[in-house]
């Protein structure tokens, strides 16, 4: 099985994106625990799942007011 998840980005390079771009996370072909970014056409990163997670918690919460 493939998974495929496409989220619409907000700005690039601290400016409103125009034309609507996509991030792009897809399920990795060989292990659960990874998954695949891909930002345009072609360029991509892999990651582990738990660690992003974990990256997007701390990057969300670190106001404690």
């Amino acid at each position: 099985m493939k998974v495929i998840n496409e989220i619409d980005v907000c700005e690039i390079n601290n400016e409103e994106a125009n034309l609507n771009p996509k991030l792009t996370i897809k399920s990795h072909w060989n292990e659960n625990r990874k998954i695949v970014l891909e930002f345009e056409k072609g360029k991509s990163v892999t990651v582990v799942a738990s660690e992003l997670e974990k990256a997007i918690k701390n990057a969300t919460n670190w106001r404690n007011y």
